[in-house]
């Protein structure tokens, strides 16, 4: 396929995929598929990278070091320039505005992502431990490291295969075995290992190659208009396709995505250089600027986030207009310039003119991340606050099991003598130390923690497939639970409400979406059926704990919404000298637990040794219930209560688990 004209259609689809991806992550509804932009964007990658490849393999076949190194440097040219500007900008404004923390997290990603690694970094941070996506201002960036992982492997194989078997016809069968090979294993991690297979280039690749394959093949088309205009109606129909039916909880990429690739593939196949739908000044505008747009839209969304303008109309209109004018300068002043400078400096020049700010720029993230974020660049007060997003259970690491781990948590704290168990999910470990003061009142006293991520203590629910191993953790609990002595009491701690309707904050993936099931398919909504049975199962499994042990279920605690330290420190200084709390309606806490608070108490009527341990008096007031106290915060998160929140609980657990005897000792 020759290069031919200017492809209008080429900017046209970059205009596609970007706005798809801006409206998506500036929470537009009707745009809830639209990160299937990036497909997009790597189809039209694979084709244009093949294009290139193969015009410097027909024209110079002697020549591979030549071809690899005008390839890697016009790549660098195109892609280094304006990311290294971005990377800059965060890191100075961050130096003024983030918590060390935050700032140290930010130098750490800006090292990935100029070293195009960062869709793996990003992959290790997706556990439960991990700050919330919108904190991660180079989040973005994942998908330029997949592209640049790409890059840097195309050509190789094209060379190699190339020079032994100098046919395209040879190329084009090995593209296609590579094709099929990673198409295979994205549909097959995608169920088993979402975050992988989201992230990682080997399940990503097969969109590339599904570009480079149509290139390969273009010349092998050969029909009338009318062919091509149906092809290109139909591509634009998959895509739009695409976009109406898939939504943030589509398990992705996988199969779902050959939607938008194939609707991508048969638009470049068409080859209608200047379609209608396509030529349109502003169409053709956010294609030229569509990578500039992608690298500054997703700051200024987190920007939003930390105004807590995030889902405000007006903000949003804003932050996509500020988004569209840092596009504009970036493409004028950064792109543009920089790209025809590079072009025409030697080689030296060039890779020295590339390098050495990159080499700069991660050199100052090293030290940040040496200096551990740099303290004293914030006022105390934010510092202060800042500290209690770190203030977590300091036995999270060893005690709390997450999936991967290759034994389960069965941990001893304190003195020798066990006095509680602490069982349960996050919230279990996040209140293990108050059990432990309250058991606390001789030397030998102790406790266990057995804890897992987002294992709730039902016996009879399941888990989505990356969750398996939260039934055979609690089997396992069971079974040593069995050979503690029978008046050992056991704290439970479940974030249940969550379990039975998602997530609490409605911009979150899984709100309204229950993560435990009863029949065979997970459930979408948490209907009539749904609960009645999740109501039965909290009964079912407090009675079965309860046989013959003490048995104290802590009712769920608050849900703030927002992360409180973040959100409470960000304010301080926006709204300095003013006094204000981080606080949620008593009325929407009752709400939230009413099915769970219900069902325990249920358990505590009905069945022998349980007991409902409520902590609403100590963390509610009057009308409200607090995320701050005495200026500085409860929580480490939206929902996790801290070191210093969870003292607050020791008053009520120390009357729940210590022997009467202790108590008539303190009166």
């Amino acid at each position: 396929m020759s290069p031919g004209p200017f492809r209008h259609d080429i900017n046209g689809l970059r205009a596609i995929a970007v706005v798809a991806v801006v409206l998506f992550h500036f929470q537009v509804p009707g745009f809830d598929a639209g990160y299937l932009g990036v497909d997009i964007f790597f189809v039209i990658s694979g084709f244009l990278m093949a294009a290139i490849l193969m015009r410097g393999l027909e024209n110079n076949p002697v020549s591979g070091g030549g071809i690899l190194w005008s390839f890697y440097l016009a790549r660098a040219r195109r892609i280094v320039p304006a990311l290294v500007v971005l990377v800059a900008v965060l890191l100075v404004a961050g130096w003024w505005t983030l918590s060390p923390a935050d700032y140290e997290q930010l130098a750490n990603h800006a090292r990935y992502a100029l070293g195009f690694a960062s869709n793996h970094r990003f992959w290790e941070e997706a556990g439960y431990f991990d700050v919330a996506s919108h904190e991660k201002w180079l989040l973005h960036t994942w998908s330029l490291s997949v592209e640049w992982q790409f890059y840097l492997l195309l050509p190789i194989g094209f060379l190699l295969v190339w020079w032994w078997r100098r046919s395209r016809g040879w190329l084009t069968a090995a593209v296609l075995v590579a094709f099929v090979v990673s198409l295979g294993l994205s549909v097959w991690l995608t169920g088993r290992s979402p975050s992988a297979a989201f992230y990682l280039l080997p399940t990503r690749a097969w969109e590339l190659l599904a570009g480079v394959l149509v290139y390969l093949l273009g010349d092998q088309l050969s029909g009338s208009d009318r062919l091509r205009r149906g092809l290109e109606l139909a591509g634009l129909g998959l895509i739009v396709a695409a976009l109406v039916v898939f939504d943030a909880n589509t398990p992705w990429p996988g199969a779902a995505a050959l939607l938008p690739v194939v609707g991508t593939a048969l638009i470049l196949l068409a080859m209608r250089h200047t379609p209608g739908w396509a030529t349109p000044v502003p169409v053709q505008w956010l294609g030229q600027v569509s990578y500039s747009l992608y690298l500054w839209h997703w700051p200024v969304f987190v920007a939003l986030v930390f105004l807590d303008w995030r889902g405000l109309p007006w903000a949003v209109a804003l932050g996509m207009g500020v988004s569209l004018v840092l596009a504009a300068l970036s493409y004028r002043l950064v792109e543009q310039p920089s790209r025809r400078w590079l072009t025409h400096a030697g080689h030296g020049v060039a890779v020295a003119a590339l390098v050495v700010p990159v080499v700069l720029l991660m050199a100052f993230a090293l030290w940040v991340k040496s200096a551990d974020g740099v303290d004293d660049r914030m006022p105390p007060r934010f510092d202060a606050i800042m500290a209690e997003a770190q203030n977590t259970n300091p036995h999270r690491d060893e005690c709390h099991g997450r999936p991967g781990w290759d034994a389960f948590p069965w941990c001893h704290l304190g003195g020798e003598t066990p006095r509680a168990v602490v069982i349960g999910d996050s919230h279990a470990s996040a209140i293990a130390t108050a059990v432990l003061e309250a058991v606390s009142d001789t030397p030998d006293a102790g406790i266990i923690q057995a804890t897992y991520t987002s294992c709730q203590t039902l016996f009879g629910a399941r888990k989505p497939r990356e969750d398996l191993e939260c039934a055979e953790f609690n089997r396992f609990v069971e079974q040593r639970l069995a050979e503690l002595p029978p008046d050992v009491p056991v704290v439970v701690g479940n974030r249940l409400s969550s379990a039975a309707f998602g997530s609490h904050i409605p911009h979150e993936p899984r709100y309204g979406i229950p993560t435990v099931y009863f029949g065979e398919r997970p459930v979408q909504e948490p209907d009539a059926a749904f609960l009645a049975e999740f109501r039965q199962e909290v009964i079912d499994s407090a009675c079965r704990l309860g046989e013959g042990r003490p048995v104290y279920w802590l009712r769920p605690t608050p849900e703030m919404m927002v992360d409180v330290p973040r959100w409470y420190a960000r304010q301080t200084l926006l709204r300095a000298g003013f006094d204000f709390d981080v606080r949620l309606p008593r009325e929407d806490y009752e709400t939230r637990h009413a099915l769970v608070t219900e069902a325990l108490r249920t358990a505590e009527r009905q069945c022998d040794n349980v007991h409902l341990l409520d902590p609403e008096p100590a963390l509610c007031e009057g009308g409200y219930c607090y995320g701050t106290r005495d200026g500085l915060p409860l929580y480490y998160d939206e929902h996790h209560l801290s070191e210093r929140g969870n003292r607050a609980l020791v008053p009520l657990l120390r009357e729940a688990v210590q022997p009467e005897e202790s108590h008539d000792t303190d009166r």
